[in-house]
């Protein structure tokens, strides 16, 4: 359900370079990872986990914005966008699932009482992605080919 799936992560620069670490791990490639934090420290470590990973066609920018990452997205889809809730006029423009993390979470309720850090929050975060990737599968598939038993 991983492997080979694009993605946008968007937000702040740690909370961004620990999700970029985590779909890397999953198989996933990070297509375009962005903050608009100033500074180099932030595109340096992007690269770094790209270099570990061996993916290539990856943009990593500080001092960045959604405007761009708009841009960035109409000239080459993904399959998922990661980010806060201002990410969603992308998400449903470009009609991409979107994934709520990192701050700001302003239109889903209890969002801030579960974490994503540590082991669960890691949990919880693989859980939000695959649910994610199953929803548009399902939306996606023909009827013949819709299952209800894993």
């Amino acid at each position: 359900m991983f492997h080979g799936k694009s993605v946008a992560i968007y937000g702040d620069p740690d909370t961004v370079l620990g999700i970029t670490s985590l779909v890397l791990e999953m198989g996933m490639i990070p297509k375009y990872v962005i903050t608009g934090t100033p500074g180099d420290a932030f595109t340096g470590k992007a690269q770094e986990l790209f270099d570990r990973y061996e993916v290539t066609g990856c943009k990593a920018k500080a001092f960045s914005d959604l405007f761009e990452l708009h841009q960035w997205i109409k000239n080459e889809r993904v399959d998922l966008l990661i980010g806060g809730s201002y990410g969603k006029q992308i998400a449903k423009a470009e009609d991409i699932p979107l994934v709520r993390a990192g701050f700001p979470v302003l239109d889903r309720y209890v969002h801030s009482y579960m974490p994503l850090v540590g082991y669960r929050g890691a949990m919880r975060l693989v859980e939000l992605i695959l649910n994610a990737l199953m929803d548009r599968k399902d939306r996606d598939c023909a009827d013949e080919d819709l299952e209800l038993v894993m």
